[in-house]
């Protein structure tokens, strides 16, 4: 049950569908995003059997400062590059009640705070809310975001970038720098990217999908623990790339004329491309699957 939950977490992130919120007594909180690139609080779509009242809040930094955000337990964060001056940080908050004055109590109730480098939220107990902080990241801006029961996502950004999230999904499309993701209990997919990444997903999915010819930067190292690993390669991709799994795991190679292959008892491999393998995804007790074209 606990994988199913995953994967549904990760097609509905992946795809822009309904993200369920676990808040006590609140039925069928989600937000939606419909496929759409998220910028600003006005993108999330907020749906709810009980009654909604919503909040914004703008926070800058700047850029050669290092940024923390802590998302509130089943809250989120979107960073996304921008050509800002300063790090642009906005705080979407959400109350949710059983009639409007509760829920605007409950949205009341949010309070953003900023202590050193770490921004955080809280609300008022027994009140359901929820924060979901969307940064805009101009280059060279370093962030780390972590969340509980919500979505990371970093997209066309150029930085140093952490991200940490436990029963929720990671996805990075299109950022370059120094980048570190790690799930518990979630997936973690990655399109394109530039520089040095570095991803581990333990009860998750890995799904890697590269572009152009080749990479470019120190590489990418990914592994993933109790999950399927994918991987989508370019035809031609010059890049050396090595996919190892361990002897139980099933793997299914397409268009893979050219790679080479090696099986045993303990280790099954699969190289592609040429010259030094700066692309290396590993799984344990989980199935592969590489396409190439």
């Amino acid at each position: 049950m606990r994988l199913l939950a995953v994967l549904l977490s990760f097609l509905s992130h992946l795809f822009g569908l309904a993200l369920p919120g676990a808040a006590p007594g609140a039925q069928h909180f989600s937000i939606n995003v419909d496929g759409r690139e998220v910028t600003g609080c006005g993108d999330l779509h907020v749906t709810s059997d009980d009654e909604i009242a919503r909040a914004d809040e703008a926070i800058t930094m700047p850029v050669g400062a290092p940024v923390k955000l802590s998302a509130a337990k089943n809250g989120g964060v979107w960073i996304v590059g921008s050509r800002a001056a300063q790090i642009e940080i906005e705080a979407c908050k959400i109350g949710v009640g059983s009639n409007p004055s509760r829920a605007q109590e409950a949205v009341a109730g949010v309070k953003v705070q900023q202590q050193g480098d770490t921004i955080s939220a809280t609300g008022a107990a027994g009140s359901k809310w929820h924060v979901y902080f969307i940064v805009r990241a101009p280059n060279g801006a370093s962030v780390a975001a972590e969340s509980t029961n919500g979505p990371i996502s970093l997209r066309d950004a150029d930085g140093t970038f952490s991200m940490q999230a436990s029963n929720g999904p990671i996805s990075i499309s299109g950022s370059r720098g120094t980048i570190n993701a790690r799930t518990e209990n979630g997936p973690i997919s990655v399109k394109g990217g530039a520089g040095e990444l570095t991803l581990r997903a333990s009860n998750g999915p890995l799904s890697v999908k590269l572009d152009g010819v080749e990479w470019d930067g120190s590489g990418l190292t990914g592994q993933t623990t109790n999950g399927p690993l994918s991987l989508t390669v370019p035809e031609g991709y010059r890049s050396g790339v090595l996919v190892e799994a361990d002897g139980n795991s099933p793997i299914r190679c397409s268009g893979c004329a050219s790679a080479r292959k090696t099986w045993d008892d303990d280790q099954r491999r699969i190289e592609l491309g040429g010259g030094p393998q700066i692309i290396k995804l590993t799984t344990s007790n989980g199935p592969v699957s590489v396409v190439q074209r």
